[in-house]
C-alpha cells in the first residue's frame, strides 16, 4: 500500500529543525537486559523464572542489546511459549521463534 504523501529531504530537514531534544538509548548488556525483561515479567505479576538464562543470551545476542528488539523477541516468545503450554523458555525456543518470526 502506498502513502499518500511522500516526505521529501527537504520536508525532513525542517521536521529535523524543530527537534529541540535528541537522546540515543546505548544498547543494554546481556544482565541488563536480562533485568530489562524480568522488570517487565515482575510488573506482570508473572509467575517464577520464565527465561532461562541461555535463552536471555540468544535473545541478546540477537536483538545486540537494543531494548525495543529484545521487547519485540521476548513477547514473541512468550506466545510461542504459551501456544505449547511450555513454562520455562529455553535457547531452542527463542531461536526457533527468531527463526520463523524475524530471520524468516
Amino acid at each position: 500500500m502506498a502513502l499518500p504523501f511522500a516526505l521529501s529531504t527537504r520536508a525532513m530537514a525542517v521536521i529535523w529543525q524543530r527537534v529541540d531534544m535528541r537522546f540515543h538509548l546505548p544498547a543494554l548488556t546481556n544482565e541488563e537486559a536480562a533485568a530489562y525483561v524480568a522488570k517487565h515479567l515482575a510488573a506482570a505479576k508473572a509467575p517464577g523464572e520464565i527465561f532461562a538464562q541461555a535463552a536471555m543470551g540468544v535473545i541478546h545476542e540477537y536483538c545486540e542489546g537494543i531494548p525495543r528488539k529484545v521487547n519485540k523477541v521476548a513477547t514473541a516468545c512468550l506466545m510461542a511459549a504459551a501456544g505449547q503450554a511450555q513454562k520455562l523458555i529455553d535457547d531452542h525456543l527463542v531461536r526457533v521463534v527468531i527463526e520463523g518470526e524475524f530471520d524468516g
